[in-house]
């Protein structure tokens, strides 16, 4: 998938995608959300100080 596909994907602007593309965009936890649900990916937070 390219980028210009991923964006059309999450309703993305192509400002966006460019930025993006750069490293200038932030996602949003309402981003990562949006796009694990559209990409069928789960998203994982872990505490790091939980000896294993």
């Amino acid at each position: 998938m390219t980028q210009k596909e991923f964006s059309e994907t999450i309703n993305k602007t192509r400002d966006w995608q460019a930025s993006n593309e750069t490293g200038r965009s932030r996602y949003f936890i309402d981003d990562l959300i949006e796009i694990a649900n559209k990409h069928n990916l789960e998203i994982i937070i872990r505490d790091k100080n939980i000896n294993k």
